[in-house]
């Protein structure tokens, strides 16, 4: 992970996604913020009721992407209010899994 982009968090608005049973997940979240560099920590505030939020309470990892201004609005609109228990949010949208549970093993 690049630490510098911690130095970069502002206010804004972020997608949070998480992992659920072999598929994505994620809502859109208003608040993430660094708590510490070493280790490397991040806090994000979701909402108890959300899908997302349980999955990342289930799975322990989260990532945030930090939304641009000009970001598609179809992306806001998809993420935030629409749940990931019923529609595939990332089904429209690309993107590519980083990092694994699985590879922590190896």
């Amino acid at each position: 992970m690049d630490l510098k982009a911690f130095y970069n968090l502002s206010y804004g608005v972020y997608l949070c996604s998480s992992w659920d049973e072999g598929r994505p997940v994620g809502c859109v979240a208003n608040s993430a913020m660094q708590i510490t560099s070493n280790p490397a920590t991040l806090a994000v505030s979701l909402n108890h009721d959300n899908y997302t939020n349980a999955c990342v309470k289930k799975t322990g990892y989260f990532a945030i992407a930090i939304l641009a201004e000009d970001s598609n609005p179809l992306l806001i609109g998809k993420f935030g209010f629409f749940s990931s228990k019923e529609k595939n949010k990332f089904a429209e949208f690309p993107y590519c899994l980083l990092y694994t549970s699985d590879a922590a093993d190896d």
